[in-house]
């Protein structure tokens, strides 16, 4: 019983370890997202500056006064919705990329 008790810790601690390496969704709360590998990256509404980050699924990014994406790649679709202001420098998308104001 102990060695499970054991194995189950060592696991979880394990599991914990990993699923810090690559977030699942990933807002821009600080304003930037750098030097990173995440799922998949939603904004709403906040100043975002993404810099070297490698997304495997889409990016969203809605309402957001100023958004600079730069050397970063999408495995997935661009989605940049209601936006003042827009720079994307060195990005490669795998999907398609789609600019909408909504205003």
């Amino acid at each position: 019983m102990k060695s499970l008790k054991l194995f189950v810790s060592v696991a979880t601690v394990c599991l914990l370890v990993g699923a810090s390496g690559t977030a699942m969704a990933v807002d821009c709360a600080t304003g930037l997202i750098e030097n990173t590998s995440v799922e998949e990256i939603t904004i709403n509404g906040q100043n975002c500056l993404i810099n070297d980050v490698a997304v495997t699924g889409d990016l969203v990014v809605v309402n957001t006064e100023n958004l600079a994406i730069v050397d970063s790649t999408v495995g997935g679709r661009v989605r940049v919705i209601g936006n003042r202001s827009a720079t994307l420098v060195g990005l490669d998308v795998a999907g398609n990329i789609t600019v909408r104001n909504n205003e």
